[in-house]
């Protein structure tokens, strides 16, 4: 990747509150993906990793996740202490009566006591994912 992607969370009245991007790291993006949503200050909220062929906490490989053959994308989450989250992830949405099954279903654990700031940040980090991850 050369140039880093980010995605800008504002609120009703336009303010900044949170900013989501992705770390670059050459060759090492093809199996695994960082990203970083930071408050206005630059202050980490969570760093989200991105796995393809494995997740980091042990839960699986994430190839063609989700879809039919894998169900989930997992998504390893930590907070700036280093704490690890309960996992969010993108679940397959199998199929509608419309025909389609492109739609984005994420089942996210907002960490215990997580202020409405800080959910809606992980939920700017989880958007990013989707964006740049295939």
């Amino acid at each position: 990747m050369c140039c880093e992607q980010e995605l800008l969370l504002r609120d009703a009245n336009g303010a900044l509150v949170a900013r989501a991007r992705e770390r670059s790291s050459n060759c090492a993006q093809c199996s695994s993906r960082t990203f970083v949503v930071v408050d206005t200050q630059g202050s980490v909220f969570y760093t989200l990793r991105a796995n393809e062929c494995g997740s980091a906490a042990g839960a699986g490989c994430n190839a063609c996740g989700p879809s039919c053959c894998n169900p989930s994308f997992d998504v390893y989450a930590e907070l700036p202490s280093g704490l690890r989250i309960d996992m969010p992830r993108f679940i397959h949405p199998r199929w509608k009566s419309d025909g389609s099954g492109d739609v984005s279903n994420f089942l996210v654990p907002f960490p215990k006591g997580s202020t409405p700031v800080e959910r809606a940040a992980l939920l700017a980090g989880l958007y990013m994912i989707e964006t740049a991850t295939p």
